[in-house]
């Protein structure tokens, strides 16, 4: 086993392996802190508090040492970023707070589809004494850029959206996942879709953590059959 990264601050607790993209010379590595064992506003995230924190690492198989995922080299953007902001070459990455609320954490493992990251999280919700109220808290749902953490939601892209939006019930989602489906075309026949179940809806920002959705997927489909034959057919 080779140690790649570490973390340096504020008893983060990490739940889920990170989701991971496979690139020529590197892998991008998605994951968000939290202790989803312990949602509850008495619960350590909430009274002590945390700084649940999300990461996406560029592991680039260096020969030698690691990355601490809280220090200089990782990009903080945990302010709203835009199409148009970049990851600097030197930077092994990014991370971003989560701070829709005290006490949000993640409570999902992430997936990389279509050039975004989709994970999930919740954060207590106290009710007022006396009031009967459901106490679930808020579930949270996320769709942000894969290089620049920039929204997704609401955009019809990949970025220059909203980065969250609010799950209908509250409580635990459970993990985003990508799975094929077949769609029925228009002539009756069958396409194998590939579909994100349990990701928030990018265009309404809310609805079920159930429901299934087809991401714009900005990566052309296409493939081209290739032949070769050995040298000594000629």
């Amino acid at each position: 086993m080779t140690k790649v990264a570490q973390t340096s601050g504020s008893n983060r607790k990490f739940l889920f392996g990170p989701a991971a993209l496979a690139a020529v010379d590197k892998t991008y590595l998605a994951f968000g802190s939290g202790d989803r064992e312990r949602p509850l506003s008495t619960n350590y995230p909430y009274t002590t508090p945390v700084a649940n924190r999300f990461y996406m690492f560029i592991d680039s198989f260096p020969a030698s040492g690691y990355v601490n995922l809280d220090g200089g080299t990782l990009q903080n953007f945990t302010a709203a970023t835009s199409c148009g902001t970049t990851l600097p070459n030197t930077a092994d990455g990014w991370y971003m707070d989560l701070n829709s609320g005290r006490g949000e954490q993640t409570v999902t493992s992430s997936v990389i589809f279509g050039g975004a990251i989709f994970f999930s999280t919740n954060r207590p919700v106290t009710s007022a004494p006396g009031t009967c109220a459901p106490n679930l808290g808020e579930a949270r749902g996320y769709a942000v850029n894969l290089i620049n953490a920039s929204g997704v939601i609401g955009s019809g892209a990949t970025c220059g959206g909203a980065r969250s939006g609010t799950f209908t019930g509250g409580g635990i989602p459970p993990s985003p996942v990508v799975g094929t489906v077949p769609v029925k075309q228009a002539d009756g026949t069958y396409k194998p879709t590939a579909v994100l179940i349990g990701g928030i809806d990018l265009t309404t920002g809310g609805g079920s953590p159930i429901g299934a959705q087809k991401p714009p997927v900005p990566l052309k489909q296409t493939r081209q059959r290739l032949y070769w034959y050995p040298e000594g057919d000629k």
